[in-house]
């Protein structure tokens, strides 16, 4: 049995959702009695992995056991590795397949989730830094526009000091806040 590959070799890369729906369409047919190897070639979401899965479907379609197919498939992300982990391992050792690739899925999803929550949280900080950086100097702008007395004392030397210090603990505050966010990226 031939499966039809489309040749885009020029796909973009596999998010974790795509890989963990494959594991389960792989626990089903295993779970239904298919054998792992089967189940890999007549998956449609492996199908939709083609590019990334190109070498394994070759190899296993030359002959080769799923176990020895997978060792032609090239590393990529986190969450490529620990889909081919886990395929290797319930190819070679067996026992409850479907179990194994229903709690890679599950794993897969939590990373997934997980990652989702530290983009949210580092936008929020950035909102934040922005918001911090920005006010401050809004506020003094505001002030000099409206009240006679802050343009007074602004252009006196002791009022000069004090915004010049001012703007430069913003601006130190603006790229420590930038330097914490992008480390937790």
């Amino acid at each position: 049995m031939l499966i039809k590959l489309r040749s885009s070799r020029s796909a973009s890369p596999r998010t974790s959702q795509q890989l963990a729906g494959a594991l389960d369409d792989l626990a089903r047919r295993c779970a239904s009695g298919e054998s792992l190897a089967a189940a890999f070639l007549a998956s449609p979401r492996i199908t939709e992995l083609a590019p990334t899965f190109d070498p394994t479907v070759h190899a296993l379609q030359r002959g080769a056991t799923l176990a020895e197919a997978l060792q032609q498939q090239p590393s990529g992300p986190a969450s490529l590795v620990l889909v081919v982990h886990v395929l290797q391992l319930c190819a070679r050792v067996g026992g409850n397949v479907s179990e194994s690739l229903d709690r890679a899925a599950a794993t897969l999803r939590e990373r997934d989730a997980a990652e989702q929550e530290r983009v949210a949280q580092s936008a929020q900080a950035r909102l934040s830094a922005r918001v911090l950086t920005l006010v401050p100097l809004g506020f003094a702008g505001f002030t000099l526009l409206t009240n006679a007395q802050g343009r007074a004392f602004m252009f006196t030397p002791f009022g000069m000091a004090c915004a010049g210090i001012g703007v430069s603990l913003n601006l130190t505050g603006a790229r420590v806040m930038s330097r914490v966010i992008r480390g937790a990226r």
